[in-house]
């Protein structure tokens, strides 16, 4: 032997290499969902309201039923429904 190494070295365990560590990893979730809260059913009418809101990369046009037409373009739309 040419005793390059330490005797108190050469018997050490070898640092994991950080890709080997990397490959074991598993993806854990940062937030946990809590308690799930029940659904509860409308009893009478309007008791249960969903609003959905939407945005057009593409403005159109405001719908007219009659009158002069309007050059004016809509964005945004906001539903709303009733159960």
């Amino acid at each position: 032997m040419m005793n390059i190494i330490p005797r108190e070295l050469s018997k050490c365990k070898a640092p994991k290499r950080a890709t080997c560590m990397y490959g074991k990893m598993t993806k854990k979730p940062w937030r946990t969902k809590g308690n799930q809260r029940k659904i509860r059913t409308a009893t009478i009418p309007g008791e249960c309201v969903s609003v959905d809101q939407l945005q057009s990369s593409n403005q159109g046009f405001i719908a007219q039923l009659k009158g002069i037409l309007s050059k004016r373009r809509f964005k945004y739309a906001t539903t709303w429904q009733t159960q």
